[in-house]
């Protein structure tokens, strides 16, 4: 819904979501939008361009690799994230993540470091679904419009 309004998230995260009531019961509310950015003027549609931002924007855990990179951010790097928060969901974890108690803290170039050799390894304990879904948001182009249907079916 955010994407149809020319607008990325930058910050996809289980503290992000919200779980509807009563008649919305069904329906995930996305809240904090205070580092969404508009990825696409919405009468000219004009995408913006891919530039190094040398910013990591959104929570190191759950942020795209491309984000780890400082790059500009598009519509697959909310999908990416959205598939380590779906990860952590099921798991209760990430394997960049730091347990509780554990006083040492992971800097963002450990996590992405991390990260990268999750997405290049084998993980047969990890749902199928989920691997697929990360890997469609990682193959992703920068300008391309993801298949939402097709995100659902994988799901």
């Amino acid at each position: 819904y955010i994407h149809s309004h020319h607008f990325i998230h930058h910050d996809i995260k289980p503290q992000n979501m919200l779980m509807g009531l009563m008649e919305s019961k069904d329906k995930v509310f996305l809240i904090d939008f205070g580092i969404a950015k508009q990825y696409q003027h919405p009468s000219s549609r004009i995408h913006i361009p891919m530039e190094k931002t040398n910013e990591l924007l959104g929570t190191p855990a759950f942020a795209s690799l491309n984000s780890h990179l400082g790059l500009e951010l598009s519509r697959r790097d909310d999908f990416e994230a959205l598939a380590y928060m779906l990860l952590f969901l099921c798991n209760g974890s990430l394997p960049w993540l730091v347990l509780p108690g554990d006083r040492r803290c992971l800097l963002p170039s450990a996590i992405h470091k991390l990260k990268a050799a999750f997405i290049s390894g084998s993980h047969p304990e990890m749902p199928t679904e989920l691997l697929t879904f990360l890997s469609y948001a990682r193959n992703l182009l920068f300008m391309q419009k993801p298949n939402y249907e097709h995100l659902r079916t994988i799901l």
